[in-house]
């Protein structure tokens, strides 16, 4: 197993959201799993500028505590 920061998470986040049609039931549970993880730390109006925050040059998340 290995860890991500958060900007990768973001990024790995806005990848799959970019295919969430072609989603099997792997996939689809492994996008809630982060999308979960991304609203304890992100607000509904972040969530929905995410692709702004992703472009920004800093790790939004971990300011917020996430390891």
């Amino acid at each position: 197993m290995f860890g991500l920061n958060g900007k990768e998470l973001i990024g790995i986040y806005l990848l799959l959201r970019r295919h969430e049609k072609d989603f099997d039931k792997v996939f689809r549970q492994l996008f809630l799993r982060i999308e979960s993880c991304l609203y304890n730390y992100l607000s509904i109006e972040e969530l929905e500028h995410i692709e702004e925050i992703y472009a920004q040059d800093i790790d939004v998340l971990a300011e917020r505590g996430f390891h």
